[in-house]
C-alpha cells in the first residue's frame, strides 16, 4: 500500500486530526492545482477538471474539509464529473 493510499484510508477512517500538509501534498500529487486568492489569506483553493476544493489552513484540519476531499478523490478515481 503507498503513502497515498495509506493517507486517503486515514482520512476515510478519522478525518479528525489530519495535518494541512498533508491534505496538500495528497491533492498536489494526485494533480490538483492550488492557489492562494489573496495575500494573507488562510484559503487555498484547489482546482482540477470541473473539481473545486476549498481548504482552510489550520492545524489539524476541519473533517468538513476532509470529507469534502474525499467525495471529489472517489468521484475522479471513478471517472465521474462533479457537474453531472
Amino acid at each position: 500500500m503507498s503513502k497515498r493510499e495509506k493517507l486517503i484510508k486515514k482520512m476515510r477512517e478519522n478525518p479528525k486530526g489530519i495535518r494541512f500538509e498533508e491534505v496538500d501534498n495528497l491533492l498536489v500529487g494526485i494533480g490538483f492545482h492550488r492557489r492562494q486568492p489573496r495575500k494573507g489569506s488562510s484559503h487555498y483553493i484547489y482546482r482540477m477538471g470541473p473539481h473545486k476544493l476549498v481548504i482552510k489552513r489550520e492545524n489539524p484540519v476541519k473533517p468538513v474539509y476532509i470529507k469534502e476531499a474525499i467525495e471529489i478523490i472517489d468521484l475522479i478515481e471513478k471517472g465521474e464529473n462533479l457537474n453531472e
